[in-house]
């Protein structure tokens, strides 16, 4: 079988158990999910906020799409217990990515978070970055690239989440 690369847009989330998942965020929140008995994940791009938001993504509010918290979780989640019914909150590990200065999408995703029983394995939130997340699905491994804002020639370390 071969392997795709699925680009996430604002708003969009996306499973693959064998797939690269990947999306591009700065203010922007990614959650992803996985499951590793199943070998099976997903992704989020939260972009926006319901409350007083002074991140550039949230000076206007979307309709359609998955663009918020309480919505994206909620549908990566379904869309995993589709494929597998089994599947367990407790069971799912979790890497959270992205946000700027605890506003915005991130409080929001956060708070979303508490409401369930996921493993935290890790996260890269609340600095001042364009991250680029890739998620290999099939070997559970995420790959977070950081960048300076509006700096193409000074890089950051790459965090790599191994699921």
């Amino acid at each position: 079988m071969r392997r795709r690369k699925i680009s996430l847009d604002r708003g969009e989330v996306k499973i693959s158990d064998i797939d690269i998942l990947y999306t591009s965020i700065s203010t922007c929140v990614s959650v992803c999910l996985y499951h590793p008995t199943f070998k099976i994940g997903g992704i989020t791009h939260i972009s926006g906020s319901r409350k007083n938001d002074t991140t550039p993504s949230g000076r206007y509010l979307k309709t359609g799409g998955f663009y918020y918290a309480d919505k994206a979780i909620p549908r990566l989640l379904e869309l995993l217990k589709e494929k597998h019914t089994s599947i367990r909150d407790k069971s799912l590990e979790l890497v959270v990515v992205g946000g700027l200065n605890n506003e915005g999408p991130i409080s929001e995703t956060l708070s979303e978070l508490k409401k369930y029983d996921f493993t935290l394995i890790g996260y890269d939130i609340n600095q001042n970055l364009h991250r680029n997340v890739r998620f290999d699905t099939a070997y559970g491994i995420i790959t977070v690239m950081r960048d300076i804002p509006f700096s193409i020639h000074k890089k950051i370390k790459s965090k790599i989440f191994y699921l």
